[in-house]
């Protein structure tokens, strides 16, 4: 039975196994992620306009009304946070870079630049589609760069990192204990390869109905790479969170 545990736990992270976190082989950015705490990286703090009810709209023809992700879509798309493809497709389970992610995050938060300093990471230059929004995001330290001095823009971003993001950026203020924290995780088949760094900001992510296990509801997945379609899921309750009309 643990064996067949364990080969759908590596199926389902995107066809690889990635064995529980130890210090040597889980060095990522979002480990430390980043003197974030409310109310200095939270919603509250940028100003994030009220939004009212909406309707569906077949803005691209690969995402039909009745996709599970389909309002969240649609409501970034016509918010600005998100952007479709030229050939009018959305392309929902394809992966989300760093850099996309982070174009996500300043949009959601209507984040500005607070410094004039110049990104500190060896691969970033100003010629990057994505610099400026990049240096907005490191200048509030939503998002760092690796112990090797780059950033690497086009990584793609785990759902690990993209949990760990949006809960501290909702201002989730309290914490939990070791026995709270189990008893949001043992649920799922996976809790053990979710990476130590971010248990706790899973357990929260969790807890608070920020994120969408559509597919796999006994899975969290911590180590999968992230699709635009999860992306948006989670960037949209991050917004029903702290909207007073209902979506």
């Amino acid at each position: 039975m643990k064996k067949i545990k364990n080969l759908l736990i590596a199926i389902l992270s995107a066809g690889l196994f990635i064995a529980p976190c130890s210090a040597k082989n889980c060095s990522t950015p979002e480990q430390a992620v980043h003197n974030c705490s409310a109310p200095k990286c939270s919603v509250q703090k940028y100003a994030v306009p009220a939004y009212s009810k909406h309707k569906y709209t077949q803005f691209y023809t690969d995402i039909k009304e009745k996709y599970w992700a389909s309002k969240a879509i649609i409501f970034l798309t016509k918010k600005g946070i998100i952007k479709g493809y030229p050939d009018n497709t959305f392309r929902p389970d394809e992966t989300v870079t760093r850099a996309e992610f982070v174009t996500m995050l300043v949009k959601l938060l209507n984040m500005n630049s607070s410094t004039e300093a110049k990104l500190p990471y060896s691969d970033m230059s100003k010629k990057h589609w994505a610099y400026k929004n990049i240096k907005i995001s490191n200048d509030a330290g939503l998002i760092k760069g690796y112990p090797d001095g780059t950033f690497k823009p086009e990584n793609t971003v785990k759902k690990a990192e993209v949990m760990s993001i949006i809960s501290k950026i909702s201002n989730i203020n309290y914490n939990l204990s070791n026995k709270e924290v189990n008893a949001v995780l043992n649920s799922y088949f996976d809790k053990d390869y979710i990476p130590k760094w971010a248990v706790l900001s899973t357990a929260k992510a969790l807890k608070e109905n920020l994120v969408s296990n559509h597919a796999f509801s006994e899975f969290v997945l911590a180590d999968k790479n992230s699709t635009r379609s999860e992306v948006a899921s989670m960037l949209y309750n991050v917004y029903k969170r702290y909207q007073k009309e209902k979506l």
